[in-house]
């Protein structure tokens, strides 16, 4: 594989009055896509890294499904896309 992307990272912010906790993440390309979370501030602010893992060539498009407490935004989804040229 031709050179290596960096982690990329999105910051989830809450910005409903209730705190919001983030139950959990499905990947659906866990071949492709690692994912860390990381809890800045509780119930408010959250940190996603996203690093690509491709270990073969080819275009990618990855959906992150993040699951939380809240009843009026129980998910929220994430696309990674990624494009990978073999050497």
């Amino acid at each position: 594989i031709k050179g290596e992307a960096p982690p990329g990272h999105v910051e989830i912010i809450n910005n409903h009055e209730s705190p919001v906790k983030i139950t959990g993440v499905d990947n659906d390309l866990p071949d492709r896509v690692r994912w860390r979370l990381e809890e800045i501030t509780p119930g408010s602010l959250y940190r996603l890294e996203v690093e690509d893992i491709s270990k073969k060539g080819g275009d990618y498009t990855a959906h992150l499904t993040i699951r939380t407490d809240n009843p009026e935004k129980p998910e929220l989804t994430l696309i990674v896309r990624g494009e990978i040229t073999e050497k």
